[in-house]
């Protein structure tokens, strides 16, 4: 059941019983410690992935509205470059896949100083 409270896990408790009561007489929180920025990021990998350049109150606000938790800029902008450095891992994985492949690329130079312009592979 959805309730936006926070949860508390008590580990090892001696007396733990079997029953649930749905009686609260809390208020509705929007801090939770079991949102941190690994589930921040697993949760926003798509997004981030797709809008590189997203910015952290924007992550923030979708958090908020989706998860029903406010989170800091911080833990917004460690989820993030958790993203962005897993992006350039898989990247670099992806093309170190074979080291011996090479590309042949034809280059036309206006002068010996200019930049080359690519015309075409071979």
């Amino acid at each position: 059941m959805y309730s936006k409270r926070e949860l508390k896990i008590i580990r090892n408790e001696p007396n733990r019983g079997k029953s649930l009561r749905d009686e609260h007489n809390c208020c509705v929180s929007f801090r939770n410690k079991m949102v941190n920025l690994k589930v921040i990021a697993e949760y926003f990998e798509a997004t981030i992935g797709d809008h590189l350049k997203i910015k952290l109150r924007e992550i923030q606000r979708r958090v908020a509205s989706r998860m029903h938790v406010n989170v800091n800029i911080t833990r917004c902008r460690r989820a993030k470059k958790m993203v962005m450095d897993k992006l350039a891992e898989n990247f670099v994985h992806e093309f170190a896949k074979n080291p011996r492949s090479t590309i042949k690329m034809a280059v036309d130079r206006v002068t010996p100083e200019s930049p080359p312009h690519f015309k075409r592979s071979i």
